[in-house]
């Protein structure tokens, strides 16, 4: 699978799927949409990043979702095997990400 990274506006990154014209169906569309909307809500809400316990249990959802290993319908392997890609992937960009926010954070307080 081959996710690429696209500014949608300042502060926030998309993710996005490298859609050939015959994949690019409306129904790839909507589970793409559907895996942003995971992502944006996992990155956003993570515990690096909250200041208070606002987003504490749309985190714990997410978080749920994302490491659960279950296939069905509109879990994250169901979702990543139908857009082409391992969940095991995803996973590991979600975490890479969630990090590497933290330690730029960090190195900011630091200046």
């Amino acid at each position: 699978m081959e996710w690429r990274r696209c500014g949608r506006h300042r502060g926030s990154r998309r993710v996005e799927r490298h859609l050939s014209a015959d994949n690019g169906s409306g129904y790839r569309r909507l589970l793409l949409a559907f895996y942003e909307q995971a992502r944006d809500d996992y990155l956003r809400n993570h515990p690096a990043r909250r200041k208070g316990q606002t987003g504490k249990a749309l985190f714990s959802e997410v978080e749920a979702w994302v490491e659960s290993q279950e296939r069905g319908i509109f879990s994250l392997e169901w979702t990543c095997d139908h857009l082409g890609g391992t969940a095991s992937y995803a996973r590991q960009q979600l975490r890479e990400e969630a990090g590497n926010d933290r330690a730029k954070r960090k190195a900011r307080r630091m200046m």
